[in-house]
């Protein structure tokens, strides 16, 4: 049975290779006569294919640089926002902090004063 099926396997691949064998012969032929009967206007429109490819392919480039330049642009401008907003924000929060120690500093400085009135004598 195990040989049975590894004869249908092997007739398999040989049939496959046997197609593929005359594909790539049938392929190779096709390929040569087109070089054998090729035009210089073949070979014209050819480059000229190949220029008109190159040039989208320019244009396309072009096209997404001055897309990235404007998202760089608009970036640009979302960063300088957020920095002064921020700048702010900090700003307000040093105040805020300064104030309170300010006052605290003060009102410990009275605190002590008025210690020092009291038990000025006995310290």
């Amino acid at each position: 049975m195990i040989l049975w099926s590894n004869n249908i396997v092997s007739i398999y691949a040989l049939k496959k290779s046997f197609w593929r064998f005359w594909a790539g012969l049938a392929l190779y032929f096709v390929k040569f006569s087109n070089a054998l009967t090729a035009s210089p206007e073949n070979k014209y429109l050819d480059t000229k294919k190949i220029n008109v490819e190159k040039e989208m392919q320019v244009k396309f480039n072009f096209y997404f640089v001055e897309e990235l330049n404007r998202g760089a642009f608009q970036f640009e401008q979302r960063a300088v926002k957020l920095k002064r907003k921020y700048w702010w924000q900090n700003l307000k929060v040093h105040k805020t902090r300064m104030t309170n120690f300010w006052i605290l500093f003060l009102v410990s400085k009275l605190r002590m004063r008025s210690v020092m009135k009291v038990f000025g004598p006995f310290l």
